[in-house]
């Protein structure tokens, strides 16, 4: 999979599968801070702490600023069929 402002880099998502991640992700963010953490735990108690704790480290090194240069800080638009 190519990488692109729109996709994650180096991430082995199918395009449903990411689209179902950023639809779950819009949601959880509305809920506020507190899910979002226990989402974070409940994750990090599955697979160990250490990839949660690395993706943190990784994304708390990174600013607004530089979210919104590389035109991050939100999904691409929603998919639409076209019809026949």
């Amino acid at each position: 999979m190519k990488d692109t402002p729109n996709r994650p880099a180096g991430r082995a998502v199918g395009e449903l599968d990411l689209l179902r991640i950023y639809a779950g992700a819009a949601h959880l963010h509305s809920l506020g801070i507190r899910p979002t953490g226990e989402l974070l735990a409940e994750l990090a108690g599955g697979s160990g702490p250490a990839p949660v704790l690395d993706a943190l480290a990784r994304y708390g090194r990174l600013t607004r600023h530089q979210v919104i240069a590389a035109g991050a800080e939100g999904f691409p638009p929603a998919l639409q069929e076209v019809p026949r």
